[in-house]
């Protein structure tokens, strides 16, 4: 049973890594496998983070029932048994109204993203960035809902604490909506200005990933350099998809890899019993033949003996 637990485990970070890589049918796999090693566990965090992250795979791939299936497995699970440092409940309300934000069911979102927030002062303990994920998905539903209330402080007040958090992401995440909002109340200065900070942490980042999203937000508040925008925004898309699927394939490799070594495996251990079976039926055919031509002394010797009577 511990070995199970150490593979769903190895195969939960895995998956995870995979998540990370955007290779998201390969996470579903790592991550359906891990939860076939735990069916005879008990339920525990691991089976929660599975859950969880099943449901952030599916989101990704517009599988947004399946999203909200396991997103609903997860917080089924029984709270006493998940760690509190996962903050189960608010993160598992974050991700289902992301679901609904994806499905441009706003509404359905907000109360999400509340109830989330209900869990503060132990977000803030435990978990600081989920509850700036929760501010900023909050104040992007009502936004993207029509409603006003708490904008753009919403925006801003998840902008500081991942600033201070170092959420290079997120903060981008942020500027971006910034500048968004702003484009919307017709205020083009502070657009441009909060897309250009996104574009430059984006750049200072190293991470070519969160180039795009500034990239295409410019476009649209600076019609006149489109065309360049677009330009470098395609050239980075396609290297990204190239390395991914790179990246993909190394993943591929490992899995054929490791099914071979245990195939390897199986097959020492089926020569090594057949080897076992095969000294093992020797020895009992001599033990056999030991005891038949026992017998056959002791015959011989009883009839040695009534002869001579």
């Amino acid at each position: 049973r511990k070995s199970n637990l150490d593979l769903a485990k190895t195969r939960l970070n895995k998956a995870l890594l995979q998540y990370k890589e955007s290779d998201y049918l390969g996470s579903e796999i790592s991550a359906l496998k891990a939860l076939r090693d735990l069916k005879s566990e008990k339920t525990n965090d691991i089976v929660y983070e599975l859950y969880n992250l099943l449901g952030l795979i599916y989101n990704e791939l517009g599988e947004y029932n399946k999203a909200i299936e396991f997103h609903n497995k997860a917080l089924s699970l029984d709270a006493e048994i998940v760690p509190i440092e996962i903050q189960a409940k608010a993160t598992s309300m974050n991700n289902m109204g992301l679901v609904y934000l994806n499905m441009t069911q706003y509404k359905k979102a907000i109360p999400y993203f509340q109830k989330g927030l209900e869990q503060k002062n132990e977000l803030l303990l435990y978990k600081p960035f989920v509850y700036a994920l929760l501010l900023e998905n909050l104040g992007y539903s009502r936004f993207k809902a029509n409603e006003s209330k708490g904008l753009p402080d919403l925006f801003y007040e998840s902008l500081k604490l991942r600033d201070s958090l170092q959420l290079t992401t997120g903060v981008i995440v942020s500027q971006l909506h910034l500048s968004e909002y702003f484009a919307s109340k017709g205020e083009k200065a502070k657009s441009l200005q909060y897309s250009k900070q996104a574009l430059q942490t984006a750049r200072n980042s190293k991470n070519n990933r969160n180039v795009l999203a500034p990239l295409k937000q410019l476009a649209i508040i600076e019609p006149q350099k489109a065309v360049e925008y677009n330009k470098e925004y395609i050239h980075i898309n396609d290297s990204l998809q190239k390395a991914e699927r790179k990246i993909a394939e190394k993943f591929s490799r490992i899995e054929y890899e490791t099914d071979e070594i245990k195939q390897e495996n199986t097959d020492l251990t089926v020569q090594n019993r057949n080897l076992v079976y095969i000294f093992g039926s020797i020895l009992i055919l001599g033990l056999f033949l030991y005891i038949i031509k026992a017998q056959k002394a002791k015959n011989r010797e009883l009839l040695y003996k009534q002869e001579q009577q």
